[in-house]
Parts: structure tokens; sequence; C-alpha cells
């Protein structure tokens, strides 16, 4: 089995999606997140216990919430090496497990891209800092910040 960060990797390069996609799926997963770890704990749909599963039907969900012109189901399942039938019931799991809530609004939307960059540049300059030699801690507790700054609308 490979990493996860390879096959996210991998299901991102091979699909080449825009990053609004990708943010979105991110969003998707983020928002959810109680209700996905609530369902793993109790529910036996294989699907919801598997995170590659749950980021791929984000990702198509993602996908097909924004973009006109997307694949088909077929060519995810080629993209993800699954079968037709599972992608399918993949992504139903996915749409029953979110309550079909695709819509954003833009202003939470917008405080989401905040987020993700936010923690990106901070990530970086850790990262910078690190090689300098200079320590310095950063709050590393994603949920918690982004809660609060999703608390702040």
């Amino acid at each position: 089995m490979i990493p996860t960060y390879t096959y996210i990797y991998e299901l991102l390069r091979r699909s080449k999606v825009t990053f609004s996609v990708f943010q979105l799926a991110l969003y998707y997963i983020f928002h959810h997140r109680v209700t996905i770890q609530t369902h793993t704990a109790t529910e036996k749909n294989p699907y919801v216990h598997c995170g590659r599963r749950m980021f791929l039907a984000a990702l198509m969900t993602a996908s097909k919430y924004l973009n006109d012109k997307t694949y088909k189901n077929k060519v995810w399942a080629d993209i993800a090496n699954l079968s037709v039938n599972e992608v399918n019931e993949i992504e139903k799991s996915f749409l029953r497990l979110i309550n079909y809530e695709l819509y954003v609004s833009g202003s939470i939307y917008g405080k989401w891209i905040q987020l993700l960059y936010g923690r990106f540049n901070k990530k970086r300059t850790h990262t910078a800092d690190t090689c300098l030699g200079v320590k310095r801690s950063l709050d590393s507790d994603l949920p918690k910040i982004a809660a609060k700054k999703l608390r702040q609308t």
C-alpha cells in the first residue's frame, strides 16, 4: 500500500483538478469532520472508514459542483484504480454523510481560503526559521484554528 501523501498526490496529478476544486474538497472534509468521525465509529459502511475513499469522494463532489464539464465516474474509477460500482457507492455514501450540503457561501469560502493560505505561510516561515536554526513554536492544531475562525462569521 502506498503512503497517503503519495495517494493524494497521484489522485490530484491524474485528475488534473484545479486548485479551487482541491480547496473545496478540503473544506467539505474539514467542515463535516465531526459527522465523518462519528459515522466512522458507528457505521458499518466500509467506505466511510477509509480516509482515502472519503477524500476521493470529496474531490469528485467538489469537481462536479464547481465545473460544468467534469469526469464521469468511470474516469474517476480509472484514476483511482477502483471499480465504477465502488466509486458510485463511495460518492453516494459521502453525499448522504454530508447531507448533500454542497453550497458554501462566498464569505465562508473566503475565510477558508485565508485560513489555508495563512496556515501554508506559517509552515513556510517555520521551515525557513528551522533551517536558520531559529526555534519557533507554531500552533499545529488546524481544526481548533479553523473552527475559531469560522465561528467568527
